[in-house]
């Protein structure tokens, strides 16, 4: 399974963090009504409790909600679900409240990969050397995690830093969906590498995020709904970087999913769950769902000395989304919509390759670590775009020239060496912390 943490800012004013590691679907900042810390327990949404989705819930206090007026929300939004998505529940889902010390005494972390997540965040230029970039996204997520959808227990959790919580109708609805989706669907991901499993978390977290805007048309129109005073809750500061890649499956997948079904009604967002798009390209330019599948990269170990590539399930691929994050963050262009993720930098993208690599030392404090990234683009001109930006990004890093496509970085959290190579459409670029450690990394340097 899947887990999604999300912060507050960017769509509808909330910003989200996406990690796939574990097994509950987390949030982060919920703004709304309010309801007492308990459990709804043994109400059932959906036609098995005759529940219509023009129901009136009769609240006496919109911003604090009694038990049985959240069970009533509950149900009657399972039903409006239902309505818009074409498919039923098949059990309730339950929404608890805990408090922050019960959810923190609650949660343990797993290990974390921090060498090849500190070497993915240095390649794309976004979170350098100088920190560690697991420590930087959970700072940035801070004290916000509000709560989570479980699909081992097939419940909501709020977590509130006091006797009430506060619930936003936008995130009660997008938790449902992904407890439909858990029961009629699947939140399990095919994907194998990094940008695969962002395309499917589009999917998910696209519909999730489609259905209440949907949904929320239609109050005030078609539905009455209950529109609590709550002021939208103050997100975590994120830098673009690290909020692009972050938020990609939020913003571009609810687009991607719409695009889906106005070609092919729900039963083709179905049909995503079943093939998911393999690359966030697909995603991005819907067009080439399900055709053009990401070009397979085998990256040829040609390292010598002491240099060898990291244990793992490698090469991984980055992904456009991660290109132009990595443009965008660096300021090399503007965009109107930062969150089209579409540039001619970044377009033309065929598929890529990215191999961490490690030197053996007597000490694990001393052992130093590089790259090799090799990167397909559909046309010489795609991958002459790529190249002229990506040079430009390492001027701006004060880069040096130290002989033919080689370039020294002498200090800053960028600093080591860089090769970039364009043949025809494939670029690949060898970062090592000096220039002379580029041939020994990749001998073809």
């Amino acid at each position: 399974m899947s887990e999604s943490v999300r912060s507050g800012a960017g769509r509808s004013n909330r910003s989200r963090y996406l990690k796939a590691t574990g097994v509950l679907v987390l949030i982060i900042v919920l703004a709304g009504c309010t309801a007492p810390m308990a459990e709804t327990a043994g109400q059932l949404g959906g036609p098995d409790n005759q529940t219509s989705p023009y129901e009136e819930v009769t609240v006496a206090d919109e911003n604090e909600l009694t038990e049985e007026e959240l069970g009533d929300l509950v149900n009657r939004s399972m039903v409006r679900i239902e309505t818009l998505r074409g498919l039923s529940f098949d059990e309730h889902v339950s929404v608890e409240v805990i408090s922050r010390e019960e959810f923190a005494a609650s949660t343990t972390s797993g290990p974390a990969d921090d060498d090849w997540e500190n070497l993915r965040w240095q390649a794309l230029f976004v979170i350098g050397q100088d920190r560690n970039a697991p420590e930087v996204l959970s700072e940035a997520l801070g004290e916000g995690v509000q709560g989570y959808y479980s699909p081992a227990a097939n419940e909501i959790v709020i977590i509130s830093d006091g006797d009430t919580a506060t619930v936003n109708k936008h995130t009660l609805v997008h938790e449902l969906v992904h407890a439909l989706q858990d029961q009629q669907l699947t939140l399990s991901s095919p994907a194998e590498t990094h940008d695969g499993q962002l395309a499917f978390e589009s999917v998910i977290e696209g519909e999730a995020e489609l259905i209440p805007e949907l949904y929320l048309t239609r109050c005030g129109v078609e539905w009455s709904c209950i529109e609590p005073e709550g002021a939208a809750g103050a997100g975590a500061a994120m830098e673009t970087g690290v909020q692009l890649m972050l938020l990609k499956p939020y913003e571009r997948g609810p687009a991607f999913v719409d695009e889906i079904r106005d070609q092919g009604g729900w039963d083709a967002v179905d049909e995503l769950y079943e093939q998911p798009p393999e690359s966030s390209t697909q995603v991005i330019h819907s067009e080439l769902y399900p055709n053009q599948s990401p070009t397979k990269i085998d990256v040829t170990d040609e390292s010598t000395g002491n240099w060898s590539p990291m244990d793992g399930p490698y090469p991984e691929t980055l992904g456009e989304a991660a290109i132009f994050s990595m443009f965008a963050h660096n300021e090399l262009f503007t965009t109107t919509d930062p969150f089209s993720y579409s540039h001619p930098y970044s377009d033309g993208w065929a598929g890529d390759a990215f191999v961490p690599y490690e030197s053996e030392s007597g000490s694990a404090d001393e052992a130093e670590q590089g790259y090799v990234w090799e990167i397909e683009w559909q046309s010489e001109d795609d991958a002459a775009d790529f190249v002229s930006a990506y040079e430009r990004l390492l001027d701006d890093e004060g880069a040096l020239e130290r002989g033919d496509e080689t370039v020294s970085v002498p200090d800053g959290p960028f600093a080591g060496g860089y090769q970039v190579n364009q043949d025809e459409t494939t670029v690949t670029i060898v970062h090592g912390p000096s220039v002379g450690s580029l041939n020994e990394i990749y001998s073809e340097s």
